[in-house]
């Protein structure tokens, strides 16, 4: 009987041993702060015949990855798509063979490594050399959130083609992407500058968790 106890002493002190003396591996998130950037001024293309249709602004919102973005563009953009993860709009009254589109998302992406050509996704275009007379330029946006531009154009079927993309920082794991693309004519000053993010939300930080019935629900 003894020998018994001595042996389940001796197992006990053995699954203790397991139990407290282990150690819980630190979890280490490597975050990109910054990046060396070859900046230079932007080049708009001013359309006199699209900057005299820009009056007023009108609010939209998106919702995804967690966060909630409330922005401003100019009003002639209406609506070709309706979601709440994204926004799709076209241009209004534009000559036939003009188009300007511009399109909203939020990207589970560090600002700084959508910067970064070597990593994917990026902001550039990949294909951008296969274009006749093809140029890229990249540019700091603001501060508040902090964001940049980017542009780049080229002639496709002899007319011009113009790709402006905005990128704002929501946190250090979420952007904002604004990407506007025009064929056959220019992308005015006036328009990018009328593009304003209003409110930058967190909703995940929001739901509250409570149990009901044996069951987790939102609250």
């Amino acid at each position: 009987m003894k020998l018994h106890i001595l042996i389940f002493d001796i197992l006990l002190d053995s699954v203790n041993s397991i139990i407290y003396n282990f150690s819980i591996k630190e979890q280490v998130f490597n975050v990109t702060t910054s990046i060396k950037l070859e900046t230079k001024e932007i080049s708009y293309t001013e359309q006199e015949d699209i900057s005299n249709l820009l009056n007023d602004t009108r609010k939209e919102e998106i919702a995804s990855s967690n966060y909630l973005v409330n922005y401003s563009i100019p009003n002639n953009f209406k609506a070709i798509d309706y979601d709440t993860k994204y926004g799709s709009y076209r241009f209004e009254n534009l000559s036939m063979g003009t188009d300007i589109t511009l399109n909203t998302s939020i990207l589970k992406c560090n600002l700084y490594e959508y910067l970064d050509r070597e990593d994917s996704p990026n902001i550039y275009d990949s294909n951008l050399n296969s274009y006749n007379q093809a140029k890229e330029t990249l540019n700091k946006f603001g501060e508040e959130p902090i964001s940049y531009i980017y542009k780049n154009n080229y002639l496709s079927n002899n007319k011009i083609t113009e790709n402006i993309t905005l990128v704002f920082e929501l946190n250090n794991n979420h952007i904002f992407i604004v990407e506007i693309s025009s064929n056959g004519i220019g992308i005015p000053e006036k328009l990018v500058k009328m593009i304003k993010i209003n409110k930058i939300e967190n909703i995940a930080s929001n739901i509250k968790i409570e149990k009901k019935d044996g069951y987790l629900i939102e609250i």
